[in-house]
């Protein structure tokens, strides 16, 4: 679906709807026509392994980092109930 969606915008371009063109066999193959896609998709991925390596790295290195990160994990902004109701205690009751 992902090469398709790239092949859609490199065809609205030059203002051709590939849509009304394609058949089933280019929905299943889209992807393999297109592998920069495949790599541009699973790229945040390796990024957020790596950052979450770094995160577990730098815990176990460093005691003030470690301390930090615990004053944070703490807070009553950090807290799961503040991060689910406070957009919902801004807004009003439905009507019932």
């Amino acid at each position: 679906m992902i090469g398709l969606i790239y092949d859609l915008w490199f065809y609205m371009y030059f203002r051709i709807n590939i849509l009304d063109y394609s058949e089933t066999g280019d929905f299943l193959l889209a992807a393999i026509r297109q592998p920069l896609v495949i790599l541009l998709c699973l790229l945040p991925l390796l990024i957020i392994y790596v950052f979450v390596k770094l995160h577990e790295g730098a815990m176990a290195r460093w005691n003030r980092y470690k301390t930090s990160m615990a004053k944070y994990e703490s807070s009553r902004l950090n807290a799961p109930a503040f991060r689910t109701d406070s957009l919902a205690r801004r807004r009003p009751d439905p009507a019932p």
